[in-house]
């Protein structure tokens, strides 16, 4: 039922395709989240906004750094 080729292409594109869209899913996720903060905050308070996205973009940020390299890895083994 399952062949080689499946393991050496198949899965590793399904694993690349599910983390890029586990981050795109995150960031947005994160922007509507930022933005419903600064929309309840209001104008005139800039200073929590700036607060607000730095601590936001914490949890994409440490996504990205730790799992760029397994992404970047499985993809040179995958199709180089």
């Amino acid at each position: 039922r399952y062949r080689e080729e499946d393991f050496l292409r198949s899965l590793p594109t399904k694993l690349i395709v599910g983390l890029a869209s586990l981050f795109l899913s995150m960031a947005t996720m994160i922007v509507s989240f930022v933005v419903a903060l600064m929309t309840l905050v209001g104008a005139n308070k800039q200073w929590i906004k700036a607060q607000f996205m730095l601590l936001a973009m914490i949890p994409l940020g440490m996504f990205g750094v730790l799992q760029f390299p397994v992404l970047l890895e499985i993809f040179c083994s995958t199709y180089f």
